[in-house]
């Protein structure tokens, strides 16, 4: 319920679109770090207990995805959806560490608490 699955689905549009040479590819390391945190937590979430990784790492989440919208501004052309600008530097590596910084925290506890 929370759109995790299309924001996975979609990934690679964001990257295109900050000028990204192969963004599939990136989308995929994405999904890797989800897997990655998934089984890390499956293995932790006993010892650590469930309620306290839920209360943090949600946090994380919104933290993360403010992080993302304060920091990331994004002049796109609305009709095209291509950058007004076509230098590629800061913009792609905030969302590219917000993204997976994301992935991390709901594998983390949506992702396998439930």
């Amino acid at each position: 319920m929370c759109g995790f699955n299309t924001f996975m689905y979609f990934s690679s549009t964001p990257f295109d679109i900050v000028g990204f040479f192969d963004p599939i590819a990136v989308g995929t390391v994405v999904a890797g770090f989800k897997y990655s945190f998934t089984v890390f937590f499956i293995l932790l979430i006993d010892r650590v207990g469930c309620h306290g990784l839920l209360l943090w790492t949600t946090r994380g989440c919104q933290y993360v995805s403010f992080a993302a919208v304060v920091l990331s501004y994004i002049s796109l052309d609305t009709r095209t959806l291509q950058l007004t600008n076509d230098e590629f530097g800061r913009l792609a590596y905030i969302i590219l560490v917000t993204m997976i910084s994301f992935v991390a925290c709901y594998a983390s506890d949506l992702g396998c608490v439930p």
